[in-house]
Formats: structure tokens, C-alpha cells, sequence
């Protein structure tokens, strides 16, 4: 796409509750939250466990944690879960944001990559959003 280039890689995503036992105790309220019940080469689109949409893919290159992690190729590329909440309990978010200095996200200074939790009515229509700070193009590679 025109004014990006290199890469984000995302890896260990997780979503806290409160007041629920978890089976997937590590992520939280995901599923497959550091892409590894999907293989290696595993399009952004198909991904086990996430909707998917725009360009990535699955590779074992850049990790922090287990043996994969979730390259984006943006702009407009989006991994979703969603899950139901209770009123009244607690959620918080956290994923792990990398672009290896190899690989570099590049591009126009507003080109950027966030985490962002949103909260839905029954008619998917968003009552409520929390977006983590940005991740910038110029970011420093490899941290």
C-alpha cells in the first residue's frame, strides 16, 4: 500500500475478567491469544480462534513468547475476538507489540498500530471504547 512498509508483529495477547473461572487460565477471555494453535503460514483470515481481516500471517520469525506470533501488514489489517461480558465485572487488555529492526514498520508518520477494547450493545453498536497508546512508524526497531 502506498506510504507503509516493513512489518508489526503481535504476539500474547490477553484479556482479563473477574468473577469467572477461565479454562484458558493464560489468556484470559481468549482463545489462542499467541497464535499457536495455528500453523505456521496460517493467513490472517483464517487464523483459529480470531476473525481476521486485511493482510497477514502466522510465522515463527519474531516472537516474545512460544514459538509464534501474528505478522500484520497494515494498513486495515485487524484480528478481533469477541466474547460475551457481565455488567458490573472488571476487563482489561494487554498485547505485546514488536516491529523488528529487520523489518521495520515504515511509512507516513501517521501510520500507527493499537490495541483497542470495545464494549457492544446487542446490536453491535459500540458503547464504549479503550485504545492503547499508539504505535508509531517511527518507533524504535526492536523493543
Amino acid at each position: 500500500s502506498a506510504g507503509f512498509g516493513g512489518a508489526l508483529y503481535f504476539d500474547g495477547f490477553t484479556a482479563w475478567e473477574t468473577n469467572t473461572v477461565v479454562s484458558n487460565y493464560q489468556a484470559g477471555a481468549l482463545w489462542n491469544p499467541g497464535f499457536e494453535f495455528s500453523s505456521i503460514g496460517t493467513a490472517l483470515s483464517s487464523l483459529d480462534n480470531w476473525a481476521g481481516f486485511g493482510q497477514g500471517t502466522v510465522l515463527d520469525t519474531y516472537k516474545r513468547s512460544g514459538n509464534n506470533a501474528l505478522k500484520m501488514l497494515m494498513p486495515d489489517a485487524l484480528a478481533q475476538q469477541d466474547w460475551v461480558a457481565t455488567q458490573g465485572w472488571k476487563y482489561a487488555s494487554a498485547a505485546i507489540a514488536y516491529t523488528p529492526a529487520g523489518d521495520k514498520m515504515a511509512g507516513q508518520s501517521s501510520v500507527h498500530a493499537s490495541v483497542l477494547l470495545q464494549f457492544l450493545d446487542a446490536a453491535s453498536n459500540t458503547l464504549v471504547s479503550y485504545e492503547s497508546p499508539w504505535l508509531w512508524t517511527n518507533a524504535t526497531a526492536g523493543t
